[in-house]
Formats: C-alpha cells, structure tokens, sequence
C-alpha cells in the first residue's frame, strides 16, 4: 500500500540500491577503512557516539552501527580486516546484548548514490555553473557541488536527484514483472495528482525565487501516463447511491 506522493518519489536503479544491502559475517575480512565512505553513500550519518537511528561511529578497531531500518544497534570489532566480534548493544547504556555470526544492513533511505551517480550529477551542475547568471544561485551550487565532490551529502541534494540518476525510476520498478496493481478511486488520485503538480511547481517557483533551483529540475516522477498504462491494474471507483 502507498500515497500518490509515494508513488512519485525519484528512486535510484533497483539494481544498485540492491547492491547497497550489506551482509556482514563473522570472520570475514572487510576493508574497515572504507566501510565509512559506504555508511555514508547508504545515507548514514558519523558521530562521536551513536544515539539516534541511522548514526554510526568508529574509535580504532571498533565499529558502531545504530541500523535505520530495525531499530537494532550493532558492535563490530575488527582483528585487522577480520571481523572479530559481532554484538548488539544498547546505545544508552552501551551494553553487549547478544552475540551474532551476522546481520544485513539496508541503507537509511531510498536514496542511495553510487559512484556513478555522483559523477554524472557533478558532470550535470558543471554545464549548470557554465551558464549561470545569478550570483547568488552560483554560490549556492558551487556549495552543493563541493560539498557532493568530497563524497558528502549536501543538506538540499535531493532536490536534485534528478540529476543523479540516468533516468527517472519510481516504486514501480521495483515490482516484479506482472504484479498488479489496485488503484482505490482512480478519480480522486488523478484530482489529488493535479493538485500536487500545482503545490510542485509553486515549489519549483518559490525556490527559483529563492536561488536554490534551476528552471529544468524536477522534484518528482510524473507518473500519470505509466497509471494509465499499467498492467494487469485494477481500478476502483466510489459510487453513492441517491437517497
């Protein structure tokens, strides 16, 4: 079950978010010095201390994980590359809770970046920077594409994840071939979509006015046609009956 709004959120390729799903073994060797850059493309935040869902730390060998997704902290203790010690914990009081052989961390959020992501969206804000006029929208790109090159997440990126993607992928895709779909008051939807597509571009304007947007962004994937031509789909309508 999902929202109109759910169902146009820009999602990356549903090959590479699957690649993003890490399994950890114990005894497995791991590239400890890495596994921050990866924590952080899977839209974890490091801290000092893990406290907070999504957060993770590293203090030498030791490896802190406060999972987004089970509510589940983890503590992994690396010998060199081996995985040595694998436990949950408490994160307030910090205490071993039960040893694990291994465990599956999904990234954060929906919007995961690879490498290639980020290269095609620095490649597409360089032709932007090029042609910018406006003093103020420079700055704030620049920003966003400094921030993106040192392999950080700017505070505003997902406004333009169009950029990041070579081409737009919403829920649907991640479906399996052939899975219907049940679309409750098809009517009400599609009066709801252009009330979205309006409260979208006054969005769009506001942040024109605002020098933190490019005319050609888009925030969400228009979906209309791919309702339309969907199958197998259902689609449900309310009826009332006269009194």
């Amino acid at each position: 079950v999902t929202s109109l709004l759910g169902a146009r959120v820009l999602l990356p390729n549903p090959q590479d978010y699957a690649s993003f799903v890490l399994t950890f073994n114990l005894g497995q060797d791991y590239d400890l010095s890495g596994l921050a850059k990866t924590l952080t493309s899977l839209g974890y935040k490091k801290v000092s201390q893990v406290l907070s869902l999504g957060e993770f730390s590293q203090r030498g060998d030791i490896l802190d994980i406060y999972d987004g997704k089970t509510d589940q902290a983890y503590r992994l203790e690396f010998f060199g590359d081996e995985l040595d010690s694998l436990r949950t914990f408490d994160p307030e009081s910090q205490k071993s809770l039960e040893n694990l052989e291994s465990f599956t961390l999904s990234p954060v959020d929906e919007a995961v970046l690879t490498q290639e992501n980020r290269r095609l969206a620095l490649a597409k804000l360089e032709v932007e920077l090029e042609r910018v006029q406006n003093d103020q929208l420079k700055d704030y790109l620049e920003g966003l594409y400094t921030t993106l090159a040192d392999g950080h997440r700017h505070q505003d990126f997902k406004r333009f994840l169009s950029y990041f993607y070579d081409r737009t992928y919403s829920l649907l895709d991640y479906l399996p071939q052939g899975t219907p779909i049940f679309f409750d008051d098809f009517q009400k939807i599609m009066n709801r979509y252009a009330q979205f597509q309006l409260e979208t571009a006054n969005l769009l304007t506001e942040d024109l006015q605002t020098s933190k947007a490019v005319e050609n962004q888009s925030y969400f994937v228009d979906v209309y046609s791919i309702f339309r031509k969907y199958k197998p789909a259902t689609f449900f309508s309310n009826f009332h009956k006269g009194l």
